[in-house]
């Protein structure tokens, strides 16, 4: 059931960190149609009612304080990712900061006595979007490429370091799946690239 999307502009979802149990990958791909349209329309399940679709009008941010909070299947033109080292807890007590306190409850003070409608004006009158594409994708991080990176399996890892090292069978241009096998079985002679047991590697899953 997703009807938390129902009328739903801006969708929060707090200590997002998915990756350890996502064996398959299958929360990104699930996560796709919410970080950016197409699809135009959302199936949207509600309990005892039949199901409808909505127009995709969403948009999402996640909070995680874990480095891999999502695995990400190759590259992405729909998520947005950035990492900071900032520190707004007691390492102690794990208890918020007082300056921190203050300044959201300050904040808070502010948004709720006209700060919101200050917001609005700047967006609306002080912000050029007229060459904004909202089709280009977002710009790449350091951290969405270290996440990138920490999503692929370690067979996967194990092949690209061969492939960039030219180890073996992989120094030619163009090799056949028994030379490639034959290479990755013989991961023992090449320690420094093998990330997980050679026997894994058959002509099927490579």
């Amino acid at each position: 059931f997703n009807e938390y999307l129902f009328a739903t502009k801006l969708l929060v979802v707090n200590e997002g960190d998915t990756a350890e149990w996502d064996r398959s990958n299958s929360i990104s791909n699930r996560l796709k149609p919410l970080a950016a349209a197409p699809p135009e329309k959302i199936r949207v399940n509600r309990k005892n009612i039949a199901p409808v679709k909505i127009r995709n009008l969403v948009s999402v941010i996640m909070t995680t304080n874990s480095q891999l909070p999502v695995k990400l299947q190759g590259t992405t033109r729909r998520m947005f990712a950035i990492w900071s080292d900032l520190t707004c807890r007691d390492e102690t007590t794990m208890e918020m900061l007082p300056a921190w306190r203050e300044y959201w409850e300050g904040m808070w003070h502010w948004m709720m006595n006209g700060g919101r409608e200050a917001c609005a004006h700047y967006l609306y009158n002080e912000v050029d979007l007229s060459d904004f594409n909202p089709g280009a994708a977002p710009p790449m991080t350091d951290f969405l490429r270290e996440m990138q990176e920490s999503s692929k399996t370690l067979q996967q890892q194990t092949v690209e370091a061969f492939i960039r090292n030219r180890v073996g069978a992989f120094a030619a241009d163009l090799i056949n799946i028994n030379d490639a096998v034959s290479t990755l079985r013989a991961g023992q002679m090449y320690p420094d690239f093998m990330y997980c047991d050679p026997a894994w590697f058959t002509p099927e899953r490579v």
